[in-house]
């Protein structure tokens, strides 16, 4: 894993920006880690702490444990949606921006 840009939302680290290191299935369950900047790791880390202790500890059992890893894996799948959808739009309103009609670009659906 890179740790110059936050895996989500791309802000690169600097001074003002620190990455965090996020282990993606919680540290019980996973060694699997990425670099996040404050405000996304701390909104997937929010969903993952919505849970009691006791869910998220070493000592559950291996079912609570899965679910607890897909929990926290919907969580980055929304987060990545998030960032997808606004990037897109992104890319558009800089199309618009620099005189290309996207609307007119968009093929009509026929039959």
């Amino acid at each position: 894993m890179t740790k110059n840009f936050c895996y989500y939302c791309k802000a690169e680290a600097s001074k003002k920006i620190r990455l965090e290191k996020h282990h993606v299935f919680g540290r019980v369950n996973s060694e699997m880690w990425i670099f996040l900047c404050f405000n996304c790791h701390n909104s997937i880390t929010k969903v993952q702490n919505s849970l009691p202790p006791k869910i998220r500890s070493e000592k559950a059992e291996d079912l609570i444990k899965k679910a607890y890893a897909m929990i926290s894996g919907g969580a980055h799948l929304k987060k990545y949606g998030e960032e997808q959808i606004k990037i897109g739009k992104q890319i558009i309103e800089w199309f618009e921006n620099h005189g290309h009609n996207v609307r007119k670009s968009i093929p009509k659906k026929t039959g």
